[in-house]
């Protein structure tokens, strides 16, 4: 079993699951007794033993065991009890002086309840309860309750939670190992070879190859997008498909990717074989996805980056060209007067532009002209952009080399042009030839491309291409195989089939109605009941600070003096609120409740060690500083130092963990009791009612 068997369960979590209730409505809602339990109670003789024998009824039937030798329970369980019984709670102070009475009253509750103890034998099926359980989680939380759970459905009494959470325990080791094994099943052996070789080849700059695939360069660069290029060449080389990580459930897999993008290759090769090419596994299949996405990303910001320096260049030389269309707009209105002139005297047209002008100065104003709006484009930068030709085919020409692109449509004329192009940049076809795919480009676009010698621009053509799969891409139209951000919409979406199967047997489990017609109906009748009520209160005249009649609906202003009013009480408050620093104020509360502590790291389950770098880390997180700005505007702090504590111990379930702390520590202090008992809520001037226990639904 492993070692530290405490950070299986969190203390609050513990007392849930193991523990009576102290509160009294929890008491009430779960010590509920059915008549014919208390009618048995009533059997027994003299009022403190009816009471002990509910009592002892409600916790098996609650927690499935029976009163403990000397468990000294909270009076909300009592009373709750006694209310049913109809009998005194400080009786029960009689019975819990005899042990042997009690012990009586658990074996004739064994007896009726047909429950027995847990034997040696029963470990293994508690085992697999968890390990079924562990499929989908690690956390210790719903596998205790699974063990719990299967342990009362065989009518067995719950041990000590020390057992149970070592079942619980075993139960995940044994989930762990079966992932493994599912995710390693039918390698061969030149794979698993590739495998073990990431973690001991050597990348040219000395690295293994693990190390050199795993810190690939985010800069938008051309030699950052040939070295991602060259390391999904090589993870491609293993033979690994993205279909892999369906050999085990979502969420077990989720914990394995995590594993293998912080785990270094000296501590890979600590772990056991299975383990490690499991991890290596999705190491590979991860991998290759986040630099799919990326190449891709890489290249959206090149292209955006030049047309940015396209749209500016050609503002420049817009303001550079100023004084001459200046001189251009004199001579056309000069021209402009003078044939307006002569039309008006009937003269020759002919003989207004030679008096205005003259021809020859009428043809290089026309030339001037035409070279200050781009040569009769409409001058939206398409020229500075083709400017940008060659940085933008080396580019495409790594893309369209590594990736393959998918469209809605079968015949996709864009994809027709990028497959075109890939044969060029390949070699495989020495020219474009005239009769390429223009159906996909804008009509700007398109002038420019057959405004060539021979009625194709070729430069024009490569650029325009690029320039439209970028916006494709970005609009979601066209998707990358093998990419988790740049797919095709249905990806997110459950399968057809399953959404239909999980339809007909009525498990969808949706908060609303499957079909769009049966929600706008249900809206519907919401919106005319609340217009009903509104139309009502207009007509009595109880509409708050508004009036509705045949004029139409008038809100009532707010009095100038009323918001004064409002802001010089504001002003007090804030004035009473002590200036604090909310990096000081995260330690304070901190040292309050410990909720760092929750933060536990991934693998080992141990608080974090550099609290400053966690502080900072779920601060750039609430504020969307990013870990970047974080990092630079944070004494002693480094990028590489935000990223541990992210990877290591900022996850959904410790940011749960922290928040429940939280939440006990508020409703544990004496003022929390003025506003409630914390079943509402206004966020955001928004009236919330909750639905769940207070601390339940806190994210």
């Amino acid at each position: 079993m492993p070692a530290p068997q405490a950070q299986l369960l969190a203390p609050h979590a513990r007392a849930l699951l193991f523990d009576p209730p102290a509160d009294r409505d929890e008491a009430l809602r779960r010590c509920a007794l059915a008549p014919e339990d208390l009618a048995l109670a009533r059997q027994h003789r003299r009022s403190h033993n009816r009471l002990g024998f509910a009592v002892q009824l409600a916790l098996v039937r609650d927690l499935g065991r029976p009163l403990r030798l000397d468990e000294e329970l909270p009076d909300a369980v009592v009373e709750a009890v006694a209310d049913q019984l109809g009998v005194e709670p400080a009786v029960f102070g009689l019975y819990a002086r005899r042990d042997g009475t009690r012990r009586e009253h658990a074996g004739e509750i064994a007896a009726l309840l047909r429950l027995r103890p847990m034997r040696q034998a029963d470990y293994r099926v508690s085992i697999r309860a968890a390990a079924a359980c562990a499929a989908g989680t690690d956390r210790g939380e719903p596998i205790v309750r699974a063990v719990v759970a299967d342990l009362k459905e065989r009518r067995i009494t719950v041990p000590p939670p020390a057992l149970v959470e070592r079942l619980a325990l075993a139960g995940r080791a044994l989930a762990r190992r079966q992932s493994h094994r599912d995710l390693t099943r039918d390698l061969s052996g030149g794979q698993r070879a590739l495998l073990e070789a990431l973690l001991t080849e050597r990348a040219e700059d000395g690295r293994t190859a693990h190390g050199w695939i795993g810190e690939a360069p985010e800069g938008p660069t051309l030699k950052n997008l040939t070295g991602i290029a060259a390391r999904l060449a090589a993870l491609r080389g293993i033979g690994l498909g993205d279909e892999r990580r369906r050999a085990v459930h979502a969420n077990r897999y989720a914990i394995l990717a995590r594993e293998a993008r912080i785990l270094p290759a000296r501590e890979l090769l600590r772990l056991a074989p299975e383990r490690r090419r499991a991890t290596l596994v999705a190491f590979t299949v991860e991998r290759q996805a986040a630099l799919t996405d990326l190449a891709v990303e890489m290249f959206d910001k090149l292209v955006g980056t030049a047309r940015r320096t396209a749209d500016r260049r050609h503002e420049e030389n817009l303001l550079a060209q100023a004084k001459a269309l200046a001189v251009v707009a004199h001579d056309h209105a000069a021209l402009g007067r003078a044939l307006l002139e002569a039309r008006s005297a009937g003269g020759s047209l002919s003989d207004g532009i030679e008096r205005a002008l003259g021809w020859e100065r009428l043809a290089t104003s026309v030339e001037a002209a035409e070279g200050a709006t781009g040569g009769g484009t409409e001058g939206d930068g398409i020229e500075e952009m083709i400017g940008r030709h060659a940085t933008l085919r080396r580019a495409a020409a790594i893309l369209f080399d590594t990736f393959r692109f998918h469209s809605h449509r079968a015949d996709d004329p864009l994809l027709a042009a990028v497959a075109l192009l890939g044969e060029l940049h390949r070699g495989s076809r020495r020219k474009l030839g005239s009769r390429v795919p223009t159906a996909f480009l804008r009509r700007t676009w398109r002038r420019r491309v057959r405004a060539g010698p021979d009625g194709l621009d070729p430069r024009a053509y490569e650029v325009a291409v690029v320039v439209h799969l970028r916006d494709r891409l970005r609009a979601g139209d066209v998707w990358v195989e093998g990419s988790r951000a740049w797919r095709q919409f249905e990806d997110y979406l459950l399968p057809r089939a399953a959404f239909a199967a999980l339809r007909a047997e009525g498990r969808l489990a949706l908060a609303l109605p499957d079909t769009a017609a049966a929600w706008l109906e249900g809206r519907g009748a919401v919106l005319r009941e609340k217009l009903r009520a509104v139309l009502a209160a207009a007509k009595r005249g109880k509409l708050v600070d508004a009036a509705l009649d045949e004029a139409g609906l008038r809100v009532a202003p707010i009095r100038r003096e009323q918001r004064e009013r409002a802001k010089v009480l504001s002003r007090r408050l804030y004035a009473l609120v002590p200036r604090i620093r909310i990096t000081d104020l995260l330690a304070e509360v901190n040292v309050w409740t410990g909720f760092a502590g929750r933060f536990t790291h991934f693998r080992t389950g141990e608080a974090p060690a550099d609290l400053a770098a966690l502080m900072a880390a779920i601060l750039a997180d609430a504020t969307n500083l990013g870990l970047d700005r974080m990092a630079e505007s944070s004494r002693g702090l480094t990028i590489h130092g935000l990223n541990l504590a992210i990877d290591r111990h900022v996850r959904p379930e410790t940011y749960a963990a922290a928040l429940a702390t939280l939440v006990d520590a508020q409703h544990a202090h004496p003022f929390a009791a003025v506003w409630g008992p914390g079943v509402t809520s206004s966020s955001d001037g928004q009236f919330l009612a909750r639905r769940q226990h207070p601390c339940g639904d806190l994210r």
